[in-house]
């Protein structure tokens, strides 16, 4: 196998450090640096100067609305929300009624801020009546609300600390991954899963069913910690995500992928794609490890309903539909797959959306495909009666068989199609995107290893070929389609920003060539290392740039014709409902037991005709 790394002759990292592994009773953290730090590229200057401005413009706002509001608090609120903050949540102490303790702290430049802050705050407290108790050892005081938890609140150093179960702050002990070339992170997430749902668990009553259920989560998942990290240099953004004991339970689960992404598999995918995913993956054994997850959940809703215990699933849907999984659809499965949206495939619009599937038995598959086809042919003919007609249309074209689901007389905008090949099961929402698809993987027309910002970021990210996802997004060929929305959306800032009184914002958004000047992709690269699943990421350093690809994206794709669709039908809906009257129907019991059997015989007479 030719290695991806071997292709772009990619540079070596230095060494990677070795995974900290968290504090036992460690349930969740977070901490950053502040907002200005991570906004330091100077492209995102305009980002920066709407942050500074905001809150004079929001206090004047409510002058002029004739609000009553206490001096400098939106000044302070910005002030919390834009500073460096820690937050950690551990397990406290199992006797205790609320087993848990937490602290919030927020950074200040030096210990004068810090007092100012925390004498402004204070005031407010005190001034609103808040029940204050005596200082603490630790600087804090105690807030003393009727709950059973200790609540602290102060200064301590240059931090304002909140904190919860305990009378100081927590450290902050975040498992940080190691970023890329050292990077110092601009901010670290942590999360145990099994330790936070046995701490949820343990303050249900005893015995109970949510006990219980919790109990399961917990030993489902109890392996399980996600642990992140993100910073950045002067061009590029980077994250890594580590999935904690991912890899161990995909192996022991035998759901390990026989082989990561080769070079011939990215040539798969248009180089002209601007939303690709690649994967490998051992579908039903990883359906089977979901599966043997969920069990004990299902198995505590079948006890509820005094069931025996549960048939597994697949089976189940065998015995209902006819369609055995295990026989007719795993055995025939690759382990490559794939979705993208490409110009090639139709100008990068949602119609150009694409999936392939790797298959290993072309008639097997067919047969399977049939099958699925004789069970929707019911509903077909249903819809038929109520004047919509379906249909599927078959077509050859360069040798493969096209298959189209049509919509005669009716003028809905897609055409589904898929094609079979020897190896390639190919999906799209038109005939000409499925068409081209099947042109892309027999051409061996330029792909994603031909594309320069999708090398750059491999380069930067150390890629090789032990790789079992990767995940683009062309931000740089998307930015003249979002650079129209977010110049309209930086001249709106700049227009509210500005009163009679208060400094002109500037010119938030650069001119298109500054912003366009080596803009860089994303590209996310995920391998198994040890026990651990890990996600490498690298994008453009700037903000604005990241911002504008994502709108050009969403014009592009036609998601900013949806979304307006979607705002005003939900609207609509809301201000329908809200419209109906509340009834409220007195019924004897005996009358409300007869009506709901009576819905319920109903229901699934229903049911068993539409099947």
């Amino acid at each position: 196998m030719v290695l991806i790394s071997s292709l772009l002759a990619l540079p070596l990292l230095t060494t990677p450090q070795p995974l900290v592994v968290p504090p036992q009773d460690e349930l969740f953290s977070f901490s950053a640096k502040p907002i200005q730090s991570m906004l330091s590229h100077p492209k995102d200057a305009g980002l920066l100067r709407i942050l500074e401005l905001l809150p004079a413009r929001i206090e004047a706002l409510a002058v002029e609305n004739g609000e009553q509001m206490p001096p400098g608090l939106i000044a302070m609120i910005a002030d919390l929300v834009t500073t460096g903050k820690t937050l950690r949540i551990a397990t406290g102490s199992p006797d205790g009624p609320i087993p848990i303790q937490a602290s919030f702290s927020f950074d200040a430049t030096n210990a004068e801020e810090a007092g100012a802050r925390n004498e402004y705050l204070m005031s407010m407290l005190r001034g609103s009546g808040a029940p204050l108790g005596e200082q603490m050892a630790s600087g804090l005081y105690p807030l003393e609300i009727p709950i059973p938890m200790l609540v602290g609140i102060g200064t301590v150093g240059n931090e304002f600390v909140v904190t919860a179960g305990t009378d100081s702050p927590l450290p902050p002990t975040i498992a940080a991954p190691a970023l890329p070339y050292d990077i110092s992170p601009d901010w670290q997430i942590s999360m145990q899963l099994g330790e936070l749902y046995e701490m949820i668990g343990s303050m249900a009553p005893v015995g109970s069913d949510e006990a219980e259920m919790f109990s399961m989560f917990s030993s489902s998942l109890g392996s399980l910690n996600f642990t992140m990290s993100g910073g950045h240099d002067a061009e590029r953004s980077y994250t890594t995500l580590i999935q904690g004991g991912a890899g161990r339970m995909t192996r022991e689960a035998n759901a390990m992928p026989s082989s990561g992404i080769s070079a011939q598999d990215l040539g798969l995918i248009p180089a002209d794609a601007q939303l690709a995913v690649l994967m490998k993956v051992n579908l039903e054994a990883s359906v089977d490890m979901g599966l043997n997850m969920i069990a004990p959940m299902l198995e505590q809703a079948a006890s509820l309903e005094g069931a025996a215990g549960i048939e597994d699933p697949l089976a189940l849907l065998a015995q209902m539909t006819g369609l055995d999984l295990r026989a007719d659809f795993f055995p025939h499965l690759g382990e490559t797959m794939g979705f993208y949206m490409s110009d090639s495939t139709g100008g990068g619009t949602m119609a150009s959306a694409v999936a392939i599937v790797e298959i290993t038995n072309a008639q097997g598959m067919h047969d399977f495909i049939d099958q699925i086809c004789g069970l929707m042919s019911p509903m077909w003919q249903e819809a038929q009666a109520n004047g919509l007609t379906i249909q599927r249309s078959t077509v050859n074209a360069d040798g493969v068989e096209l298959n189209t689901m049509t919509f005669p007389g009716m003028p809905i905008p897609v055409e589904p199609t898929y094609a079979l090949m020897d190896k390639w099961l190919v999906f799209g929402l038109s005939p000409q995107a499925t068409r081209a698809a099947v042109w892309q993987i027999r051409s061996g027309a330029p792909g994603l290893r031909d594309n320069p910002r999708f090398v750059e970021q491999a380069q930067a990210l150390n890629a090789s070929d032990s790789a079992m996802v990767v995940e683009f997004f062309d931000a740089p060929a998307l930015l003249a389609d979002g650079y129209t929305w977010m110049n309209l959306l930086m001249s709106a800032a700049s227009n509210g920003l500005r009163t009679g009184g208060s400094p002109d914002p500037g010119m938030l958004l650069d001119p298109y060539p500054v912003l366009a000047q080596d803009a860089k992709a994303w590209l996310q690269v995920s391998t198994y290392e040890g026990d651990d699943l890990v996600a490498r990421a690298a994008s453009d350093a700037s903000m604005m740039v990241n911002l504008t690809g994502l709108a050009g994206f969403i014009d592009r794709s036609g998601l900013m014709m949806v979304l307006p669709l979607a705002f005003l039908t939900a609207r609509q809906s809301a201000s329908t409902a809200a419209s109906f009257e509340a009834i409220d129907y007195a019924m004897p019991p005996d009358e409300v037991e007869a009506s709901h059997s009576h819905s319920d015989a109903e229901h699934s007479d229903h049911s068993h005709d539409d099947i």
